[in-house]
């Protein structure tokens, strides 16, 4: 009986390693989605984040969606609910739309303008959006 519990707690350690694994594999690219004249920053698929809070109202930040005056790199899986009035579906969070209160767990990335292009894993933020700062809203 005990090798057979052994191979069954071994079994079980090795499907928890293979699906974390595979949670941090692929899948999760970032991507610039278009609503109108609006573009909406979505971060690539991670696990882990920071812990600050960010409140305010749900803006236009020089063309890209965020809170007040932060761009925000919205969590994967963030998508253009409508367009007209904009509005987004945000995975676990529901739908908000421009105007909305939100607050927004995650962390600061930039706080003001950059003299280099700002660069989240693979997104490059556009250099207007960045002007008074990128927040990193994780899920």
């Amino acid at each position: 009986m005990q090798g057979m519990a052994d191979r069954r707690i071994g079994a079980l350690i090795g499907a928890v390693v293979a699906g974390v694994l595979l949670a941090g594999c692929g899948g999760g690219e970032p991507k610039e989605l278009q609503a109108g004249e609006i573009r909406v920053l979505v971060g690539e698929r991670t696990n882990s984040g920071n812990d600050a809070l960010l409140s305010g109202a749900l803006s236009d930040v020089s063309g890209c969606l965020g809170v007040d005056n932060f761009a925000v790199i919205w969590p994967h899986g963030t998508e253009v609910a409508s367009e007209d009035p904009l509005a987004v579906s945000v995975p676990g969070w529901g739908r908000v739309g421009l105007g909305d209160p939100v607050e927004l767990g995650g962390g600061m990335i930039t706080e003001g303008p950059q003299s280099d292009p700002v660069h989240v894993g693979e997104l490059t933020v556009p250099d207007e959006c960045a002007e008074h700062g990128v927040w990193g809203a994780w899920n």
